[in-house]
């Protein structure tokens, strides 16, 4: 294969333009002169750009010229099998959760509905062609294994293994394994695959592939030489399910029949644990229940299994997060959590002649009849059941509830993307997202596994609900370890650089600095209605901010809810600062710098501090400079004495409170000139405030979520990161308009969605797969993904969850409707919440 593009592929175009001078029907040349005006132009080609560039126009050709573009040449071949292809392709929407299933030589895909499948619930089965194995392989793949990495499928025989190109469709023959096998465990992990069980001699001996040196090694000795076994992986552990026990007999052991049958039953029903990185063994599990093991997979840090007993079959999972913080607590790796049964009917004992197998597929768990019929297994147990017979699939979903606030769309991505890539920009790339709820966990996990897969090192914590902001860093205290750490609301849409924040708590060894951003205006600037008052920005309650005349020191915080009341202020922080400058117009934006050591010592010893903003940060402004006794560690009581502020001066943009100047190192000198022979412990908080052209906001609110997505298609449309047209607005080339439709500036139509005749858009956000009918006005509004709109239909300043159905000429404004929420013909309603019960 070349290592560039050339040109030998385009000579058909020479031949074109000039004729053959041997073929008798072809006509000379003009022997007319012709003046030949030369003009240097610099040309660009495709091979002249560089990778980003090249990536960005070849993850958008369609998946039918995949296999041509992987011939062009070498660079081009590499881009393709790149990180960054895959992540660009799904970010594009071309790449869709499919299931490669082989029966040698045939191959099949069986793609799942997903967010880009509005009009189907049933998987999508296509039989592919006939895979072009050597006549010789056959025999050896009948008990193949499958692992994929990345766009390749390798194909793990007895002894042969190939690979599979699913881009070029190009199959090649690798290395085959150190010790013949067959149905053994493998599973992938950091990009290799592991493999286990599988015979007398191989059973005992684990072997890892490295596809980049096409080379196998064995890397440890098996506790249990098991046969007919599982494979999965998670959080860097290999796991080894089910089987039965080989090797008895090689090694002349004489044991009674009964024995014999209790051992085969502990390894059918338990699994062993290797840890690939530090090459040990770990505790083995026993499946709660007991049962054959018959189907497991690996889904969203959880290991999912389906056993057989000798009535009924039984569904369960193991909690195998051992880095994500699992359970509420972080300590919930290797906790077992039964499940409902898959729906077969009862008493179906599964034998050698109906077979399942299982998969993961993002957050689902896909089980798959692999062979027989389950009628003729009932019409053997005596039962007439007709209809169940061969190939069924049934899909579990993982996840159950509403979306998790952190997955909310603003723009049709999920907010807490605006996070993570503002951290990415900064260059911090180890994260941990603490999510409240188990499921709402695994759901955000899930997200975060396939958006950001080789860019960031992100553990999800699950938390109790309710449990606070100050109560969720107290649960994964275990986790932090650095000596500054960063908090960022999950819930935060911001430009402003989170590497600046956290230079700036460097820059003066603070214990916390606090983002300050300037305090946004709700409501919409534009409205459907002819009224003058729904033209107006309303504003929000503030927050009262003392800072020193420099801005760098935070001297006094008082939340939204103190707002109206009298504003005291300690005479030691008057007496060391001198002149206090009183702010109404910041917010606090929810992103901190802390000590570790300081932060961590407050959660312990204030037990019922539950909010970083409403208990932590103020009580931390109000002891910066309070005196304590360092004998026995027994602090002095806290200042009583308070100035005191009317609340008729709270809206003073400046307040000359003292005449004195003020300085930087008021922490220092009023340590130094107390007079005492106490010790004072001092510390700095200090606030870090936004430039005015930035923008910070929070999804707290249904107000919000309205504005914040409002905003990013409109003047902070930079956030978005999409490209808008010459009329401001961005239409999926996928979506359809009807006749005489309008699709405003600062508006959002997304992929799939239709619009019927004499339609009207106005600054709003309409997602994937939406019907809409004819003379529908959507104004001011967001609307979510799978929404169906009747005609006739008028939604103002609304919020339309997913999978919500409009009969025709329903009325809405100012409304939420409730994801699957059905909103009758004809009906009006206004500032109402509408949802199921």
């Amino acid at each position: 294969m070349p290592e560039s593009c050339n040109s030998r592929h385009f000579s058909w175009l020479m031949k074109s333009c000039f004729p053959n001078p041997q073929d008798p029907t072809s006509k000379p040349l003009s022997p007319n002169p012709i003046i030949t005006i030369s003009i240097s132009i610099p040309t660009t080609t495709l091979s002249s750009l560089s990778d980003d560039l090249l990536l960005e126009c070849l993850s958008r050709v369609p998946s039918s010229s995949l296999p041509s573009i992987s011939l062009v040449c070498r660079r081009w071949s590499l881009l393709l099998h790149s990180p960054s292809f895959l992540y660009l392709r799904r970010l594009h929407h071309l790449i869709h959760p499919t299931i490669f299933t082989l029966s040698v030589p045939f191959a099949a895909s069986l793609r799942l509905p997903d967010d880009n499948d509005a009009d189907t619930n049933d998987p999508l089965w296509k039989v592919a062609s006939c895979l072009p194995f050597p006549v010789a392989s056959l025999d050896s793949l009948s008990h193949a294994r499958l692992s994929a990495i990345g766009s390749r499928i390798y194909i793990i025989g007895r002894n042969e293994m190939f690979c599979y190109d699913v881009w070029s469709g190009i199959i090649t023959s690798r290395s085959s394994m150190i010790y013949p096998r067959k149905k053994f465990a493998t599973a992938v992990l950091s990009g290799k695959i592991y493999v286990a069980g599988g015979g007398s001699r191989a059973g005992a001996a684990l072997e890892e592939y490295d596809p980049d040196t096409d080379t196998w090694r064995v890397v440890a000795q098996a506790t249990r030489r098991r046969y007919g076994c599982i494979g999965a992986a998670v959080d860097g552990v290999f796991y080894v399910i089910g089987g039965l026990k080989i090797g008895a007999a090689l090694e002349n052991e004489v044991t009674r029949p009964a024995a014999a049958g209790a051992e085969a039953y502990v390894y059918a029903s338990s699994m062993d644990l290797f840890d690939v990185e530090s090459r040990v063994w770990l505790r083995s599990r026993a499946v709660p229940g007991g049962g054959c093991v018959v189907a497991a997979c690996a889904v969203a840090g959880y290991v999912y299994i389906l056993t057989s007993h000798a009535v009924e079959l039984s569904f369960c999972r193991f909690d195998a997060r051992r880095r994500g913080g699992g359970g509420s607590n972080g300590k919930g790796f290797g906790e077992w959590c039964r499940i409902k049964s898959p729906p077969l009917p009862a008493q179906v004992r599964l034998d050698s002649t109906v077979r399942f197998s299982c998969v993961g597929v993002e957050n689902k768990v896909v089980l798959i009849q692999v062979s027989g019929c389950i009628d003729d297994l009932l019409r053997r147990s005596g039962r007439n059941v007709r209809g169940l017979k061969e190939g069924l699939v049934l899909v579990y979903d993982c996840i159950s509830g509403e979306v998790p606030k952190a997955l909310l769309p603003v723009a049709n991505r999920p907010v807490l993307s605006y996070v993570l890539e503002q951290l990415e920009l900064s260059n911090l790339k180890d994260l941990i997202v603490v999510v409240e709820g188990e499921d709402a966990a695994i759901q955000v996990g899930g997200w975060i596994s396939n958006a950001y897969v080789d860019r960031l090192h992100v553990e999800v914590a699950a938390v109790h609900e309710d449990v606070g902001t100050a109560g969720a860093l107290r649960a994964i205290a275990h986790h932090l370890t650095a000596n500054d750490i960063l908090v960022v609301s999950g819930d935060l849409v911001f430009d402003v650089p989170p590497g600046a924040l956290a230079a700036a708590h460097r820059k003066h060894n603070a214990v916390v600095t606090t983002m300050l951003c300037p305090a946004p205006v709700s409501g919409p600037t534009e409205s459907g209605s002819s009224g003058g008052k729904d033209k107006i920005k309303k504003p929000r309650r503030y927050n009262i901010i003392g800072l020193d005349p420099s801005k760098q020191f935070l001297l006094h915080i008082a939340t939204g809810a103190e707002v109206e009341k009298d504003i005291r202020i300690q005479k030691s922080i008057l007496r060391a600062v001198g002149q206090m400058e009183i702010r109404a117009d910041l917010m606090d934006a929810h992103m901190y710098a802390f000590k570790r050591s300081v932060l961590q010592e407050v959660l312990d010893e204030k037990d019922e501090f539950q909010s970083l903003k409403e208990d932590v940060l103020p009580y931390l402004v109000r002891s910066q400079l309070k005196s304590e006794l360092l004998v026995n560690g027994v602090p002095q009581a806290e200042e009583s004495g308070n100035e005191k502020v009317g609340s008729q001066n709270n809206q003073a943009a400046v307040s000359q409170i003292m005449a004195n100047a003020s300085t930087p190192s008021f922490h220092e000198l009023y340590s130094g000139n107390s007079g005492s022979t106490h010790v004072r412990r001092i510390h700095k908080c200090c606030a870090y405030i936004a430039s005015e052209s930035s923008y910070c906001q929070r999804l707290n609110s249904i107000q919000a979520f309205s504005d914040i997505n409002r905003d990013v298609i409109g003047d902070a449309s930079r956030l978005s990161g999409y490209s808008f047209s010459a009329h401001n607005n961005i239409i999926h080339p996928s979506a359809q308009l009807g006749s005489r439709t309008t699709v405003g500036p600062h508006c959002m139509l997304w992929e799939g969605s239709q619009m019927g005749d004499k339609c009207s858009v106005k600054r709003s956000v309409i997602g994937r797969h939406c019907r809409i009918g004819s003379n529908v006005k959507v104004v001011n509004s967001v609307v979510m993904n799978h929404v169906t709109i009747g005609d006739g239909c008028s939604i103002q300043g609304s919020v339309i969850c997913s999978n919500a159905q409009l009969q025709e000429r329903a009325v809405l404004k100012d409304c939420q409707v409730g994801a699957g929420f059905v909103v009758t013909a004809g009906s009006e309603h206004k500032g109402e919440s509408l949802a199921r019960k």
